[in-house]
């Protein structure tokens, strides 16, 4: 283990009893490589640099479990040319990172850098550093990933609007956050401040150019804890002399090793280019710049991070030692990973039931977080969707797991999202009869309705969340992520595959019988047939994201939509019930929007009976081919 404290050394201890420990305070390099021929299994911090040349140094080397979340410090493709495999802690630093991105803001909008050094040499006159409030301003978040939805959910609470630019934007997010998400441009124009939550890599390679610094505001602001590469430091140095950006925090810099020990540049065989020396010259400038806060990499850097990143590299070496690897980066090597799929491409390097189920789990994870936070209505129904989805993808692999623990995780999933249903019911009231078009029948004002509504939201929201307390969500939660982990190395993915497509069939099999005669009959049957749909494009959608391109859908944009319209048919008779139950009056007539809403319903099962799906893998490609005509449902 490379780059330890001597407090992380005892812990480390934990593993002697099964492996030789070695701890070493120094980096691992092509240099001192030769020294660790006999080492079968090495953890490193980010200024170990691996590469083929010190990889051919530890001929023995089988696993490097890097104590990071980034791995661009590692040749991942010598790696696995070498039968090498290597795991990272994944989400270690969600509050850490998004905590310090707003220190470094606020010591940037507040100057206070210069305040306590004027302090401390006994100045105490404020010209000159007057600031400016977060409340108002715009924060434009590059990266909506874990540590991106943190820093968004911390802007919320001081009052900033946020725009959000990703790759892959979740629109989930932008009715659970509250924000927009736009493009890189628009979000560069429009944000007094911008944020890097990206990884670094060839995507991300001077992602923030000079084209890209002269789209914004004057007197915007910079703030990188991401990788610095990200950032084309020339460029930003020319914009902050110019005045055109009025500051820069930065927590990251191309050339750290060297800041540290510019001695190092004369080592033998060090032999730095011409391109390294000038970024070398950059970081010296930017970092003396007058505007620029800057730090030494230490954002992730508490206590509780460090716990967390050795906690989660020990784990994933014993599940290396008992052939069950986690957390894995880039290819892994199949000569540690039991039953793998004979399937080639994506299909290959993926369990199929851990890669199901593992984005599920993690959503219920964030969902839960945020209900728990703040348990409105928005959080109530993003949890609601989270649970159903999970519990969809078990149904489908029911047959390959346990049957008393499966049970009983999809019973406690539908006991919670039952549980938060009378939201649900409110917003139908609130949505579909707004209180200007209703009125109580002894008192004329309308807002009284309003009124007794969101008193109704109110109660209803505590009364879920101590329902989910007393269910104990968040060990639930805990429990649901070990079992999923303990099944993925159980279910074979060839038989996994199988058992999805079968389902699939089934399953499409079963909603055209139900929907033959149910979408004429009344609310209950329509439910019913809902709940079959949904279940059906939930693990369309798992299957799809597996083995699928990203090209729209027809057949799953197909269910969604007859979901949609199933939904609001029943929402408009739950309205009805609850505007009764309220002795509430002056609703009208609604009977031909009805009308127009089952020829709608009608039309468009007409076109899903239509449609076939695409359930068939071909192994050769590793894409979704047509469903060979002869194949019937599975029974």
């Amino acid at each position: 283990m490379f780059e330890t404290e001597a407090w992380q050394d005892v812990i480390c201890q934990c593993l002697t009893p099964l492996h030789d420990l070695r701890c070493l305070p120094t980096p691992l390099s092509e240099e001192n490589a030769n020294l660790f021929a006999d080492v079968e299994a090495i953890s490193t911090f980010i200024d170990s640099k691996i590469d083929a040349a010190t990889l051919k140094h530890m001929p023995k080397l089988r696993l490097i479990a890097t104590r990071s979340t980034g791995y661009d410090h590692i040749d991942l493709a010598s790696c696995h040319a070498a039968g090498v495999t290597v795991c990272n802690v994944p989400n270690y630093g969600d509050p850490t990172v998004a905590e310090y991105t707003f220190a470094l803001l606020l010591a940037l909008l507040r100057r206070v850098p210069e305040a306590v050094t004027r302090t401390k040499q006994g100045d105490f006159s404020r010209a000159g550093l007057r600031g400016s409030d977060l409340a108002g301003k715009v924060l434009g978040v590059v990266g909506a990933g874990r540590i991106g939805q943190r820093v968004i959910q911390i802007a919320k609470a001081f009052g900033m609007t946020i725009l959000a630019f990703d790759s892959t934007p979740n629109r989930d997010l932008e009715t659970r956050l509250g924000i927009r998400f736009v493009t890189l441009n628009q979000l560069l124009k429009r944000s007094d401040v911008v944020t890097l939550h990206v990884p670094g890599g060839p995507g991300t390679h001077a992602l923030i150019c000079e084209r890209k610094l002269a789209l914004m505001k004057p007197g915007a602001m910079l703030i990188n804890t991401a990788r610095a590469d990200i950032v084309d430091t020339e460029a930003l140095i020319r914009s902050l002399s110019e005045n055109r950006l009025a500051g820069a925090a930065l927590d990251v810099f191309s050339q750290e090793t060297w800041l540290q020990d510019e001695a190092e540049i004369f080592r033998p065989n060090a032999d730095p280019s011409l391109a390294s020396l000038r970024m070398l010259a950059a970081d010296r400038a930017v970092i003396s710049a007058p505007n620029v806060i800057a730090s030494a990499h230490i954002a992730y850097d508490t206590h509780e991070a460090i716990t967390r990143i050795l906690n989660v590299t020990l784990s994933n070496i014993a599940a290396f030692t008992v052939g069950r690897p986690e957390n894995l980066v880039g290819l892994p090597v199949g000569s540690n990973i039991k039953g793998r799929a004979a399937l080639t491409g994506q299909a290959q390097n993926m369990r199929c039931f851990g890669a199901a189920m593992g984005t599920l789990v993690e959503d219920v994870r964030h969902y839960s977080t945020a209900f728990l936070d703040t348990p409105d209505a928005v959080c109530v129904h993003a949890l609601r969707g989270a649970l159903r989805r999970t519990r969809a993808c078990l149904l489908m692999f029911k047959p390959l797991l346990p049957a008393e623990d499966c049970r009983w995780i999809r019973q406690e999933l539908g006991r919670l999202t039952r549980q938060l249903g009378p939201l649900r019911d409110l917003d139908v009231l609130i949505i579909r009869h707004p209180s200007n078009g209703v009125a109580g029948p002894a008192v004329a004002e309308t807002e009284d309705l309003k009124a007794a509504a969101s008193s109704a939201r109110v109660a209803a929201a505590a009364t879920a969340q101590r329902s989910a307390g007393a269910a104990r969500l968040t060990m639930m939660i805990a429990g649901l992520e070990d079992w999923v982990r303990r099944q993925s190395s159980a279910v074979i993915d060839e038989a996994a595959w199988g058992q999805m497509v079968d389902w699939l069939w089934a399953a499409d099999a079963r909603v055209k019988k139900a929907g033959g005669h149910d979408i004429y009959r009344g609310t209950k049957a329509r439910h019913r047939l809902r709940r079959l749909i949904r279940t059906l494009r939930y693990n369309s959608e798992v299957y799809s994201r597996l083995f699928g391109s990203d090209e729209e859908n027809s057949y799953i944009a197909a269910l969604n939509h007859l979901h949609v319209l199933l939904g609001e048919m029943n929402d408009d008779a739950v309205g009805d019930r609850l505007v009764h139950d309220l002795a509430c009056t002056g609703l009208g007539s609604r009977k031909r929007a009805a009308q127009v809403r089952a020829r709608d319903l009608q039309g468009a099962w007409a076109d899903f009976e239509g449609l076939r799906p695409e359930w068939t893998l071909d192994a050769a490609t590793n894409t979704l081919q047509p469903a060979p005509t002869e194949r019937g449902p599975a029974t």
